[in-house]
């Protein structure tokens, strides 16, 4: 009976040391999550401090007639320059001037017409499908989301990208934490160039003449009263080699041409290289292929264009304003301009050689 008191005595025990192990390593877990989370309500206040003595709300905020003038109206807290204020055009300006809407976030000057951004979470107007590292980029390097066009005075970008980037990712995680507006803030403008302004001042000084009755624009093609040259007639005796794009090799011209009738239609295109390199050290061999891209043919008058996609950036909201914003701010690129040559209906037969004889870079 002794052994038996022992032996539970023993399991007992046991079984006690396994419920504090548990109820240990429960308390250890649920501790790391309040710890996380005043991590992240430090870093937010401290967001929000950084905002505040960097006077980020005196262009960011639109400002309204206070009792004693001019004063922020925080119920539109960094949402931008209003959508709704339509703005005339700024006063001429001789000399280093530049000038600053009532708002106090539109302003004038020789870089042209900029306006405070929308700097709420909202997803189509504010910084709501921006990441954190598009915010740093964009204030180290003063581009548009880190890679678009230069950002405009007066934003002092040049200062904060001296902040440390646990301040700027401080000031991130602040303006997400901010209550989303919806305001879609103006584009900025580029100032007139100087051809463009003599234009305009002609038309002042000339005064409104007779207005032309409207036409409807021609549709792509060929010179109206130009002969066009059919693709049987310019590639009668030679070979048709059939495929996805169907192509013809003039050996007598030394021209390859392209068939082209599948108009923005999405396709994957790469250069590859036909020999290697020759050497060792270099890893090109023959048949390589460099990057491949999502490109498309469009039609441009009497020319074809190649029209490779960006695809880095994009948006899966299934707001049709927010895939628009993101499309428009990162650039595609046109990749040729291939001249037609014949043509039938919506099928053409453009002259590729030029562009297939190009040194094309195969390594990013």
């Amino acid at each position: 009976m002794r052994n038996g008191g022992f032996g539970k005595t023993v399991m007992a025990l046991a079984a006690s040391a396994s419920l504090a192990i548990v109820l240990a390593s429960g308390s250890g877990e649920a501790q790391s999550k309040p710890a996380q989370s005043s991590v992240a309500a430090k870093r937010v206040e401290r967001g929000k401090y950084l905002v505040a003595i960097l006077a980020c709300n005196d262009c960011h905020t639109p400002f309204k007639m206070g009792p004693k003038g001019p004063e922020p109206d925080m119920s539109r807290m960094l949402s931008g320059h209003p959508e709704g204020m339509k703005l005339p055009p700024p006063p001429r300006l001789s000399g280093p001037w530049m000038v600053a809407a009532v708002p106090n976030s539109a302003w004038a000057g020789p870089w042209g017409i900029s306006y405070s951004a929308n700097l709420t979470p909202e997803k189509n107007t504010g910084l709501g499908i921006w990441t954190e590292d598009m915010f740093l980029k964009a204030l180290k390097t003063g581009k548009h989301m880190g890679t678009s066009r230069q950002i405009q005075p007066p934003m002092p970008w040049n200062w904060l990208a001296q902040a440390t980037d646990e301040d700027l990712k401080a000031m991130f995680a602040y303006l997400r934490s901010i209550p989303p507006i919806v305001n879609h803030v103006p584009d900025y403008q580029e100032p007139p160039s100087p051809m463009h302004a003599a234009a305009l001042a002609l038309l002042f000084l000339a005064g409104p003449g007779p207005v032309p009755a409207q036409e409807k624009a021609p549709a792509p093609g060929p010179v109206p009263g130009e002969r066009v040259v059919s693709i049987a007639e310019r590639a009668r005796d030679i070979p048709r080699h059939d495929g996805f794009l169907p192509f013809y090799w003039d050996a007598r011209k030394g021209q390859l041409l392209l068939e082209i009738s599948r108009w923005n239609e999405q396709f994957l295109y790469g250069a590859g290289l036909a020999g290697g390199a020759g050497v060792l050290e270099i890893s090109l061999d023959r048949g390589q292929l460099g990057e491949l891209g999502i490109c498309r043919f469009e039609r441009a008058g009497p020319r074809v264009l190649l029209h490779q996609m960006q695809m880095a950036h994009r948006s899966g909201a299934p707001e049709a304003e927010t895939s628009r914003v993101v499309s428009e701010s990162f650039p595609s690129a046109v990749l040729a301009s291939l001249p037609i040559v014949a043509e039938d209906a919506d099928r053409v037969l453009v002259d590729a050689t030029a562009f297939l004889l190009a040194d094309t870079g195969v390594l990013p």
